[in-house]
């Protein structure tokens, strides 16, 4: 579908494309951001702030007055159904040609005073209802996105629309995607909005976790890492001498990154799990691995303190023959100096330490 398939003009048609905007059906996909929502309330019911609505016309004259070069202000009286009141509105001196009905939409000031926002010449029940208000982009509209939306959903029984798999869809009690989309855009209450707002949100984090997985799987498929050779018996015997045992999570995902290490692709992973639930223990297990393949390991944390903490937990975790280190800024330059000496020889297994690990004088045997 085209611009000009919606006989859309050309001057329309130029502004949507240099908002960004390259084909109509791009705009069910940019959601209105708030909802303005017209109901006509009698007079009687008015506070002085209310957001109101009222339908009549002019009673002439208009007065304007200019305050500045770009302020003008226009005062008038209203005619409505049953009161008169006194519109004052802001920069709209053309205001004073119209002869026809109009309905006005402002705030009510008290003592029948209005301060007019907007204006238009529809009768006030074709617009009763909730209103969809777009964030705009460069000289794009409320009224072009709006005209543009009314006539996709004219011919909305031919748009082919890509919906969210109905595995999904039934699990999680979702709405079809046109439906959510005409929902989202011309909603009749504001269950409506939020019945909607629930489907479009899972199917965008459904697109962005796919496009994610497949982003990943092609990289993963191009970077070959170094497959580490070791025996799994070894771990999982020296796991029995943990002041604790492992909790079938933490065994599952021990398996799992033991897994990745032996393989030939490159392990991208994030660890994931509250305070206290284990995840050193798990991180301690996979280095161990490493160092069991004859390969050094490195723990990164952000503070001296928690590198002295790991220090201290991993040589309660791992077996005494594994030789662990922690680097930070605090130490002396002698200390710092033995440090990088011996990591460069190999003869450190595991290193913690800061940000002063990732420095260029930092360099490890393998």
């Amino acid at each position: 579908m085209e611009f000009k398939d919606l006989k859309c003009s050309p001057a329309m048609t130029q502004r949507f494309t240099e908002a960004g905007w390259f084909n109509p059906l791009s705009l069910l996909y940019h959601y209105p951001t708030r909802y303005d929502e017209v109901n006509p309330l009698p007079f009687s019911t008015w506070n002085k702030g209310d957001r109101i609505a009222i339908e009549g016309e002019i009673i002439p004259p208009v007065k304007t007055v200019r305050i500045r070069q770009a302020l003008q202000v226009s005062k008038f009286l209203f005619q409505c159904a049953d009161d008169i009141f006194q519109i004052t509105i802001y920069n709209r001196p053309w205001i004073s040609n119209i002869k026809t009905r109009l309905t006005i939409f402002g705030k009510y000031d008290g003592d029948r005073k209005i301060t007019a926002t907007q204006y238009n010449t529809q009768s006030l029940n074709e617009q009763t209802g909730i209103h969809p208000v777009y964030a705009l982009r460069k000289e794009v509209s409320q009224k072009d996105i709006a005209l543009v939306i009314e006539r996709i959903f004219a011919r909305f029984d031919q748009v082919d629309i890509p919906d969210i798999p109905s595995v999904y869809r039934n699990a999680y009690r979702l709405l079809p995607m046109k439906q959510a989309l005409r929902m989202i855009h011309r909603p009749v209450d504001f269950n409506e909005v939020t019945m909607a707002s629930r489907t479009l949100k899972y199917e965008e984090l459904l697109r962005f976790t796919v496009r994610l997985e497949l982003l990943r799987d092609e990289q993963i498929g191009q970077n070959f890492g170094k497959s580490k050779v070791f025996d799994r018996r070894a771990i999982h015997a020296w796991s029995t001498h943990l002041p604790f045992i492992l909790t079938l999570s933490q065994q599952e995902v021990v398996d799992e990154i033991l897994n990745d290490l032996q393989s030939s692709k490159r392990m991208y992973r994030l660890l994931q799990g509250d305070v206290g639930s284990g995840k050193t223990v798990v991180a301690a297990l996979a280095m161990y691995a490493s160092v069991l393949s004859h390969h050094q390991a490195a723990l990164l944390v952000p503070t001296e303190i928690l590198a002295q903490q790991h220090l201290s937990t991993l040589r309660t975790y791992l077996p005494p023959s594994i030789r662990i280190e922690a680097l930070y800024a605090a130490l002396s330059a002698s200390h710092k100096r033995d440090i990088l000496t011996r990591l460069a020889k190999g003869e450190i297994d595991i290193i913690v330490g800061t940000h002063a690990l990732i420095q260029t004088d930092v360099k490890f045997k393998n």
